[in-house]
Formats: structure tokens, C-alpha cells, sequence
């Protein structure tokens, strides 16, 4: 009888904002993944700095859901052992770099995977986090250009300038496209 009652619990909680982190927490997380994005391109590149903002506000999320936490970070269960278990292997048995782009990926993604998991808990959280994607677009959109490929004009791509997270074709559909 226990699984019916736990599978009830976290219905409730998933339909109850009081359970869910304030809103400094959710706005906090919009200024990283834009300065994530963006920073480099404004000339605001720290070191460390949006690892360690995404980090604070995981420790605060899991603060905040205190006994609760349990509950809504249990389908997070085989995802977050996934990626702590690829990075370890990488780090130990492979002798990757902390700093390599495979593994900075799932490093950032373990602390937003957290901040994001509370978040929802907050009415309204994913059309606010359309509306802060969509700004965030439109903040890309001075930096685009178009290049043809010498050989081929019929053909022309749209991408970022040189230095903008997003400067890769496929990033930026990606991100429009999400």
C-alpha cells in the first residue's frame, strides 16, 4: 500500500506552489541561462561564474524543498546517476579535463537539472520560461549573420558571431526551435 500513497503525495505536491522555491530563485535562474548565453558577447565572461550561480541556486532549491525534496527529485533519480557516472568515468578512467566541453556540459546540466525540477513547482513557471527564451532570443538577433558558401550562392547560412555561445547554426535553430 505504500507506492499508491507516495504516487498520491506527489501529485499533490507537484499541484501545490507553496512547496516551491520564491520567485528571487526563478528569476535568478532566467539571469543565468542568460548570461550563459549572452555574457560572453556583452563582454561579461567570468570564470566559473554561471557554473557557480547555477550551483547556489540548486543548494537553495533543495533548501527550500527541505523534507520534500525526497519527493520531487525522485524521477530525477536515474538521469542525475547517469551524468555523475559518465563524468566520474570520464575524470578517472579516460583522464579527460574537468574543462572539456563534454564534460562541462553535464557539469552545468546536473545544477540546472535541480534548479529546474523546483521551479516547475511554481505556477505559471514554464510560460514565464517561454516568455525569458524568447527575450533571450531576441537578444541573440544583433549578433546574426548571413554567410553564403563561396562556391554555392543558392545556399546561405544564419549564424552568431565568433565568441556567442550560440554561434553554431545548429545551436541557434536549436534554441529557437526549443
Amino acid at each position: 500500500m505504500p507506492g499508491p500513497l507516495q504516487h498520491v503525495k506527489a501529485i499533490r505536491m507537484a499541484n501545490d506552489s507553496r512547496y516551491a522555491p520564491p520567485r528571487f530563485v526563478e528569476y535568478a535562474y532566467y539571469a543565468s541561462v542568460f548570461y550563459g548565453i549572452m555574457g560572453s558577447a556583452l563582454g561579461l565572461s567570468i570564470a566559473m561564474l554561471g557554473i557557480g550561480m547555477l550551483a547556489v541556486l540548486a543548494v537553495l532549491c533543495v533548501m527550500y524543498l527541505g523534507s520534500r525534496a525526497t519527493t520531487v527529485y525522485a524521477p530525477l533519480v536515474f538521469p542525475l546517476g547517469c551524468a555523475i557516472s559518465f563524468v566520474a568515468l570520464q575524470l578517472s578512467v579516460h583522464g579527460v579535463p574537468l574543462t572539456d566541453d563534454a564534460v562541462r556540459g553535464f557539469v552545468a546540466w546536473i545544477p540546472a537539472l535541480i534548479v529546474v525540477q523546483a521551479l516547475v513547482l511554481r505556477r505559471g513557471f514554464l510560460h514565464r520560461f517561454a516568455l525569458a527564451a524568447f527575450v533571450t532570443g531576441l537578444a541573440l538577433l544583433p549578433y546574426l549573420h548571413v554567410s553564403a558558401h563561396a562556391s554555392n550562392v543558392k545556399f546561405q547560412r544564419v549564424g552568431l558571431e565568433e565568441g556567442v555561445t550560440l554561434a553554431n547554426p545548429i545551436s541557434l535553430a536549436a534554441w529557437f526551435g526549443f
